[in-house]
């Protein structure tokens, strides 16, 4: 199968930047002697990743983790992109209709909804927070709609 592999790098000034308080931490070590890659969207039916040589930093609040890729969610190994379009399709299609589309196993479908979800809306319990009014336009209960 034909893939398109993208070399890239965050900014310099982002590249030791916590994934969970985005601040900037001092490096800890070099995480893996190969480059992590991650899948992006389909560019005409070729497949496209990113690739990075990704490190460790020491965040002071959150301890040692992977340092943050713009491109990416933290622990995932999609393009935010790539996320986001899995959690369109989602949205309007099956499950398994998604999977096969984006060519992705079926339980990635629920992993890149939840991230992308986690994104959009972070704290979705405060959802009708300040929520004073609501109108009801029609009631209707038992069967003859009364």
């Amino acid at each position: 199968m034909k893939h398109i592999r993208i070399k890239s790098r965050p900014n310099k000034w982002h590249e030791n930047d916590c994934p969970f308080c985005h601040k900037s931490c001092p490096a800890y070590d070099k995480h893996s002697s190969r480059p992590t890659t991650w899948r992006g969207l389909d560019w005409g039916g070729i497949l496209v990743e990113v690739e990075y040589q990704t490190h460790r930093i020491i965040c002071l609040e959150h301890g040692v983790y992977v340092a943050e890729v713009p491109w990416a969610y933290p622990g995932s190994r999609f393009i935010k992109d790539f996320d986001l379009t899995v959690a369109w399709f989602a949205s309007y299609l099956p499950r398994s209709t998604t999977s096969y589309f984006m060519r992705v196993d079926w339980e990635t479908v629920g992993r890149c909804v939840n991230r992308a979800l986690h994104d959009l809306e972070p704290e979705r319990s405060r959802r009708l927070d300040g929520l004073v009014n609501i109108g009801i336009d029609k009631t209707s209960y038992k069967k003859g709609h009364k």
